[in-house]
């Protein structure tokens, strides 16, 4: 059995990492109830928000892991972007199907996976520096929240578009949603449009 099959083709390998990585997990959560034993026995405000706070990290974390570009290199040698089956747009998926890489590979296009390993983490450096932690914790928190608000004002502004198609007021058919606006005339010589400027029809 060479090493290519082990990476990429083994069965045996896949259970193995999975276990492997397992025991891992078990031991990020050993070393989290030793070094805070009480940390959950009595809750106060500021635990309440640490959560809260780690929670949004997770998110964010696993968002950026599993489908953000800047994240990409990271996935790059154990996932790919593939078609997605309801054919939009496109879904990371594991670069092999079995084999140690695969396990990497599924845990790195997996948002859920990705997201409690980024929790796990993150309360381990808490553990180790508590101040550290909090600032990182805190950090992803905030870009978290941003990305829920993003995607809250963007599924409000596609919505607004589908009503009005509905209404009449906007025809896909027969004009471009953004429309480039007419150039400004200043005296008898146009002011060219800013590179990039859009508005809204």
């Amino acid at each position: 059995m060479n090493i290519k099959h082990i990476l990429t083709g083994s069965k045996a390998a896949q259970l193995l990492g999975y276990l492997l990585f397992s025991m891992l997990f078990a031991s990020e959560c050993y070393f989290i109830s030793v070094k805070q034993p009480h940390f959950l026995e009595q809750f106060d405000a500021a635990k309440i928000v640490l959560l809260a706070a780690l929670g949004l990290a997770a998110f964010m974390g696993g968002r950026t892991i599993s489908g953000s570009g800047v994240a990409e290199w990271i996935r790059y040698p154990f996932a790919v972007a593939t078609p997605d089956s309801s054919g939009a747009g496109d879904s990371v998926n594991a670069r092999y199907e079995s084999g140690l890489l695969s396990v990497l590979g599924n845990g790195l296009s997996c948002p859920i996976c990705s997201g409690t390993w980024t929790a796990a983490l993150l309360m381990v450096l808490y553990c180790a520096s508590p101040a550290l932690g909090r600032i990182t914790i805190f950090l992803l928190a905030a870009a978290g929240l941003a990305q829920v608000l993003v995607y809250y004002t963007e599924a409000n502004e596609w919505k607004a578009r589908h009503y009005r198609v509905q209404s009449g007021i906007y025809d896909p058919k027969n004009a471009p949603f953004f429309t480039q606006p007419e150039p400004i005339m200043l005296g008898s010589r146009p002011i060219p449009e800013r590179e990039g400027a859009r508005s809204e029809s």
